[in-house]
C-alpha cells in the first residue's frame, strides 16, 4: 500500500467506525481510494468487495427518485412499440414484482432488456441503466466472501502499523 503513516491512521479510525457500525462499509472504501494510488490493483485480489465497491460507488450516483420516472417513461414507450406478447410479459413481470413474486433484479432486467431490443433510446434514461446493473451486482454478491475478504484487505492496509 502506498498510503502514509498518518493516512493510515485516520483510515483506520474509519475501519473502527465501520466495525462499530457508525460508518458504511462503501464509505471506507471510498476514502481508502482517495488515499490509496494503487487502491484499484489491491482491491482487484478480493472479487466480491471489487463488486461491492461498484455496487456502493452506483447507490451514491444513482437518483432513486428519477428512476422510477425513467422506469415509467420506459414502460410508456415500450407500451407504444413492442409486440402484444412483449407488452403482456412486461405487464405480468411488473405485477409478479409488484406482489413479490420476483426480485427487483428480475423485473428492471427485463424492462432493460426490452429497452435495448426495441431500440428506445436507452441514454434517456441513465438512473434506470445505473439502478440495473446496481441490481444485477446486488443479486451477485457473496455476502459471506465479502466479510472475509474485507477482513483480508484490512489487514494487508494495516499490517505496517
Amino acid at each position: 500500500m502506498t498510503i502514509r503513516k498518518d493516512e493510515l491512521c485516520t483510515l483506520k479510525a474509519k475501519w473502527e467506525e465501520v466495525r462499530k457500525q457508525t460508518k458504511g462499509l462503501g464509505e471506507f472504501l471510498r476514502a481508502a481510494k482517495l488515499l490509496d494510488e494503487d487502491f484499484d490493483s489491491h482491491l482487484a485480489c478480493h472479487s466480491n468487495l471489487v463488486h461491492y465497491f461498484r455496487a456502493t460507488t452506483l447507490e451514491h450516483a444513482i437518483n432513486f427518485d428519477k428512476v422510477n420516472e425513467e422506469r415509467t417513461r420506459a414502460m410508456t414507450s415500450l407500451s407504444r412499440e413492442v409486440r402484444r406478447e412483449d407488452l403482456e410479459e412486461i405487464t405480468l413481470a411488473s405485477l409478479n414484482f409488484k406482489l413479490e413474486k420476483c426480485s427487483a433484479a428480475e423485473f428492471y432486467q427485463l424492462l432493460w432488456q426490452k429497452v435495448q431490443e426495441y431500440q428506445v433510446d436507452d441514454r434517456s434514461y441513465p438512473n434506470l441503466a445505473m439502478y440495473v446493473e446496481y441490481l444485477q451486482i446486488t443479486a451477485r454478491l457473496d455476502r459471506n466472501a465479502i466479510l472475509k475478504e474485507i477482513l483480508e484487505f484490512t489487514q494487508e492496509m494495516f499490517q505496517d502499523l
